[in-house]
């Protein structure tokens, strides 16, 4: 499994921080761009879960 982490876009204006989204994002947000906000919400945080599960399963992986 290969990690990649891009920030491709920013949002923001002049003076104000930006917010920076990997391809990832972006390519979630594309493929549920149907769904209502609050369905979004729920995809996004199961999607987050799983990520998480995986990062601390390969970084455990890593320390043995």
């Amino acid at each position: 499994m290969k990690l990649v982490c891009l920030s491709l876009f920013s949002t923001g204006k002049d003076g104000v921080q930006k917010d920076y989204y990997t391809l990832d994002c972006i390519l979630f947000l594309l493929k549920n761009v149907s769904l209502a906000h609050a369905m979004y919400v729920r995809q996004a945080a199961v999607r987050l879960h799983v990520v998480m599960i995986l990062f601390i399963h390969i970084f455990n992986q890593l320390l043995n």
